[in-house]
This record gives C-alpha cells, sequence and structure tokens, in this order.
C-alpha cells in the first residue's frame, strides 16, 4: 500500500512548502476558533464604479487600506472554515454523485449540506514542476490557470507514451492543456482555484506597501469583506496588470475587476497560514445604455415567473448600511438554458422592486455543472443624485472554460499531433496527422495496459470521428482503439484521455518513477526519500506462547 504519508506530501507539500524567503502570521491571528459571524469593526467597499456610455473609463482607484488585525485576523479569519481533505477519488465520487442529481433546488442544498466547496484531495502532483530537460519535450496551452494538476499514474503513461513515439517520429511534440486544479473540484466557468500561503513567493492582491509587510495569504484576508455571504477581496486595475493575458483585451488601459473569493483555509506543515482562493476576473461592457439594462429586467421578471427558483437565503453583505443580511435568490430555466441571481436588502415579495437591488446576475445554465456561470454578466445599480432614475453598470467575466470532468487528476486535455508541428489547439482539423494521432492513441493505451492501468476513453468531435472513419483502413475501425473513441461536442482543437486507476500498487510504482524527475531547482518538491524496512533477524528466537 502507498503510504498516506507520501500522498499527502506529494500534493500539500507541492502546494505550501516554503518559497525563499517569506512573513508569518501576526501572532493574534493564531487562536482561530470557528464562528458563524465575523468581529463587526468598520469597513467599507463600494461597487465597481459606473461607466457611462462611450465614455473613457475613470482611472482605477487605490484599494481600501488594510483592515485592522482584530478584524482581519481575529474577526474574519475565525469565520473562514478550514478546508477539508479527502482522497482524489472520494472527491470525484462526491461531485459526480451530485451531478446526477435531476432537481436543481436538491443539488444547491446538496452542495452546501456536502461542504464540496471547502473539499480538496491530496494524491496530485503538478506536471509543469516536472523537469523540461528531463522527459519528453511538451508544450503548454498556457501559463496562468494552474490547472496542470495530475494523478502521479497519469503523469507517467504521458511521459513513456511520448517517449515511445517519439522514437518512431522524432520530430513529433504534443501540448497539454486542462489538466485538473490544485486540490481536485469541479472547474468552473470563469474560475481559477489557488492556494496561497503567507510563506509563498506569489500575492494576488498588489495594493498599498503597507500590506507588503505581510505574507501573500494575510494580504487577501486584510482586504477582503463579506459580499454574496462569502470573503472576497477586489482589486480594479488596468490589462496591462495582466502580463501576457493583456492581449486578451483590447487596449492596455483597459479596467479590469480581478475578485478573489476565499473558500477554505488552514495551515501549511511549517505552520504557516493558507487560503484556497477562487479568482474571476470581469472587464466592463463598452456600451450599458438603458434597453439592454431593461432587457436584463425583463429577463429576471421572466425568470421569476416561469423558471425555478433552486436557492433562497440570507448572506452576509458588507456592502449594506449598516452591515447586515441580505436576500439572495437564484433561478434557473433548464429549457432556455438560463439563470440569474440576484441580491437584495428586502425578502422578495409578488413584485419585483428594482431600488432594492445591490447586484444581479445574468448568466447562461448547463446541466451537470452546478454553480458554474458561463458568460457570466454582474450588473450593479447606481442612483442618479439629480432623480430618482436607477443607471446599470455592466461587467462581463472573462472566459475561462467549464468541465464537467476533469476532477481528479484522471482527466487530460491534448493537442493532436498535428503536421509539423503547427497549430496545437487550433480550430483545424486539416492540420491534424491522421496517423501519427491514431498511433498515438494506440500507445496511450498500451503504455496504460503495461504499467496494469488502462484508457477508459478517448473524446473526440464528431467532424474530427468522422475524418478518422474515412481515412482509417478497416481492420484499425475493427480494433479496441475504435472502441475507445466517443464523439463528444467541442474536442475539435483536442482530444480528451481519461485513464483508469485499479489499484494503489500502481500508485506507488509511478511515485518513484516521477522522483527523480522534479526540477532540483524548486525547493517546492522536496520529496521525501523511501524508507526501506531493515530486514528481519533470523537468529532471534521466536516467541514463546
Amino acid at each position: 500500500m502507498v503510504r498516506p504519508q507520501l500522498l499527502t506530501t506529494l500534493f500539500v507539500g507541492t502546494l505550501f512548502a516554503a518559497c525563499v524567503g517569506g512573513d508569518t502570521r501576526p501572532s493574534d491571528a493564531s487562536n482561530k476558533k470557528e464562528a458563524t459571524e465575523p468581529s463587526t469593526s468598520e469597513s467599507k467597499t463600494s461597487a465597481p464604479p459606473p461607466l457611462q456610455k462611450e465614455a473613457a473609463p475613470p482611472e482605477p482607484k487605490e484599494p481600501p487600506p488594510p483592515l485592522p488585525a482584530e478584524h482581519g485576523q481575529s474577526g474574519l479569519l475565525q469565520a473562514i472554515k478550514p478546508t477539508l481533505w479527502r482522497p482524489a477519488m472520494v472527491v470525484e465520487n462526491a461531485w459526480n454523485a451530485l451531478k446526477k442529481i435531476p432537481e436543481q433546488e436538491v443539488v444547491h442544498e446538496e452542495l452546501r449540506r456536502s461542504k464540496l466547496q471547502r473539499i480538496a484531495c491530496n494524491g496530485l502532483i503538478d506536471f509543469r514542476a516536472l523537469d523540461a530537460k528531463k522527459i519528453p519535450p511538451f508544450g503548454y496551452r498556457d501559463n496562468t490557470r494552474n490547472r496542470s494538476w495530475v494523478r502521479p499514474t497519469v503523469a507517467r503513461v504521458l511521459i513513456e507514451g511520448l517517449e515511445k513515439l517519439r522514437t518512431e517520429f522524432p520530430d513529433v511534440h504534443l501540448s497539454i492543456g486542462d489538466l485538473s486544479q490544485a486540490g481536485c473540484g469541479q472547474l468552473s466557468h470563469g474560475s481559477l482555484i489557488r492556494y496561497i500561503a503567507d510563506n509563498g513567493s506569489k500575492s494576488l492582491i498588489e495594493g498599498p506597501n503597507s500590506r507588503k509587510k505581510h505574507g501573500p495569504a494575510t494580504q487577501i484576508l486584510n482586504a477582503s469583506v463579506y459580499q454574496w455571504g462569502m470573503p472576497t477581496a477586489q482589486e480594479l486595475v488596468s490589462a496591462s496588470a495582466l502580463g501576457v493575458e493583456a492581449s486578451r483585451l483590447e487596449t492596455l488601459d483597459e479596467h479590469v475587476l480581478i475578485e478573489h473569493n476565499i473558500l477554505s483555509q488552514g495551515d501549511t506543515p511549517s505552520g504557516h497560514l493558507y487560503l484556497k482562493v477562487a479568482t474571476q476576473r470581469f472587464r466592463p461592457l463598452l456600451i450599458t445604455d438603458g434597453e439592454s439594462a431593461q432587457r436584463m429586467l425583463k429577463d429576471l421578471r421572466f425568470l421569476m415567473k416561469e423558471g425555478t427558483l433552486v436557492d433562497a437565503k440570507q448572506v452576509l453583505d458588507w456592502r449594506a448600511e449598516p452591515r447586515k443580511r441580505l436576500w439572495s435568490y437564484h433561478w434557473v430555466h433548464p429549457k432556455r438554458k438560463r439563470q440569474m441571481r440576484i441580491l437584495s436588502r428586502t425578502k422578495l415579495k409578488k413584485r419585483l422592486r428594482p431600488s432594492k437591488l445591490v447586484e444581479v446576475h445574468t448568466a447562461r445554465w448547463q446541466n451537470k455543472k452546478p454553480e458554474s456561470f458561463p458568460g457570466l454578466i454582474r450588473w450593479f445599480p447606481a442612483r442618479s443624485k439629480d432623480s430618482n432614475n436607477i443607471q446599470w453598470t455592466g461587467w462581463r467575466q472573462l472566459y475561462e472554460a467549464g468541465h464537467q470532468t476533469h476532477l481528479a487528476g484522471r482527466d487530460a486535455d491534448l493537442s493532436y499531433v498535428t503536421l509539423n508541428n503547427a497549430g496545437h489547439f487550433s480550430i483545424n482539423i486539416a492540420s491534424i496527422d491522421l496517423d501519427k494521432s491514431w498511433r498515438w492513441f494506440e500507445i496511450l493505451d498500451e503504455t496504460s495496459r503495461s504499467l496494469g492501468a488502462r484508457v477508459d476513453r478517448i473524446l473526440v468531435a464528431p467532424s474530427v470521428w468522422r475524418l478518422f472513419k474515412a481515412k482509417m483502413k478497416k481492420t484499425k475501425k475493427r480494433s479496441r482503439i475504435w472502441r475507445l473513441l466517443r464523439r463528444v461536442g467541442g474536442h475539435d482543437a483536442h482530444h480528451h484521455v481519461r485513464i483508469e486507476i485499479p489499484n494503489k500498487r500502481i500508485v506507488k510504482e509511478s511515485v518513484t518513477f516521477l522522483r527523480g524527475l522534479f526540477a532540483k531547482e524548486d525547493p517546492v518538491f522536496n520529496l521525501p526519500r523511501p524508507t526501506v524496512k531493515p530486514p528481519k533477524n533470523p537468529t532471534v528466537p521466536k516467541p514463546q506462547r
């Protein structure tokens, strides 16, 4: 059996082991008792600034000063629940069971009851932390999303499989897309999960210099207030602050609202605070005229009448004056595939009162993806000083793919083998090298079975499936590989592989294989050395019974 300490170190140690330098938490943060509500010391945030039609957006505002230690630490931290660590397959099975529930109101109730947002898994490794000089040349679709976590056996299959493919075709390269996120769980639309520790080097909140005397986790905590019942830190920056992702926006001066929702907290093995954070980014709608706002309110009234109310509750929100609990409502219309959420100052009655709304969310709805909001637009009301008219400001979520699978490190999105290694993850099926891609599928299956695992399925787009059907010989279409191919839309730029891992012995062997492949200069991956049990001494007499 695999030692629990080893698998725990693979994930927990990977996430939270100390980087060079870093501060610890203030001493008053050590007493972390769970509470149902945080301290009520003074703090205040406002909604994103309104954006006038065809007018340049205002200059980014300086983030608010850090909250007092007794508020950001002793108060807010006590209200954040601890992370619950579970084995990877336990997390995957829990999410799959939730997705099978047909009644959406039951789904949301079960999501709260099962605490899935706080649960994280151990036993995964970060594929991108492997030393590039020691493994075949993999490319990566992006450098920012942190969806590169995988089970050790899957990592070994990919490495040995590409090595074998390159013995037959030395110039072949492959690129990797989404694997799983750190800590397992659903990859939701527009949301990126990160674990931020005080002894880490990466900070999500910049802000004034007064914040930087603390570690990255404490910086987020001190910048957070409650919104929608969740500790939230917001920052308004220009597109240039996104680095390589600034190209996703039209200009470098465009405003971006970055929001960090704290899901859970805990201590690293070295005793530092870490936070599980879901990050979303929003860009302003260039035109938010009265007509688009009225259309939004019309859709809201329709969903209130014809849709299904799946969630209604009071949530803590510090935007209220004075701070109090606001009413949160969530409607879903499965036939129209739409969903909307509102935050109201008063309990909703028969009629909608726009003057009482604090925020409105509109998004598409997809089955088996609970708490995922593709195409989310957030609407904020602002009342004019000269009149009672309400002007609405809209902010659109930056796209991040959402997945029904990729829950626990068994799934991998990989590019097809392409002509001249060009056009990885581009929607151009004419660039796919069919013979080499088919051979790659065969090698994946052969390598998996040689290790004691097996390929469960390979997802390709219907257009790609028809291309293979037209070009492949009859003997190949009678093979096991052909039976593994499944036609699923959205896989014309890549294929999706799922690998079954039947027993823990395979995991232990894969961990041993990977141990020497991590980058030596990276102190995060300081894996423990394998322990050897001393041999039994045959000269020692057996005890008498």
